[in-house]
């Protein structure tokens, strides 16, 4: 299935997008937070195919800076590799841009594959997250 035929509308059942986002939760970064953490104050978004089934949800949070909005995708999770990133990224793109005014888009991961994704489709890496068990 491409990207054409996947759409992303806000999430109309959280425990299905829970449930998605929580296949991703053994590559999250910030050292043993639930997804109720990495979700809470975000809103929620089904990445849906043809028949109008969610296949991958994610969180979105809008900051506020002194140099302007950001939008962070702070959680995201779906069934394999079905184009959903590439739906993903492009709809947060169009709304930073479009309808948030946000000057910058950004994720973290530890997965290696999705960082070469997003790199081929302009992302760079910024910075790294570190942390130590204490």
């Amino acid at each position: 299935m491409g990207c054409a035929a996947l759409t992303v509308r806000q999430s109309v059942d959280r425990a299905r997008s829970l449930a998605l986002i929580e296949r991703a939760a053994a590559f999250e970064v910030t050292g043993g937070v639930t997804v109720n953490d990495l979700v809470n104050g975000c809103a929620l978004f089904d990445v849906v195919d043809g028949e109008g089934r969610a296949v991958a949800a994610f969180a979105l949070r809008v900051d506020q800076f002194e140099a302007g909005r950001q939008l962070s995708v702070t959680a995201a999770g779906g069934e394999g590799d079905n184009g959903a990133t590439e739906a993903m990224a492009a709809w947060c793109e169009r709304q930073a841009g479009e309808h948030i005014g946000a000057r910058v888009l950004t994720c973290q991961t530890r997965r290696r594959g999705l960082v070469r994704r997003l790199e081929r489709q302009g992302y760079r890496v910024t910075g790294y997250v570190l942390s130590k068990e204490i």
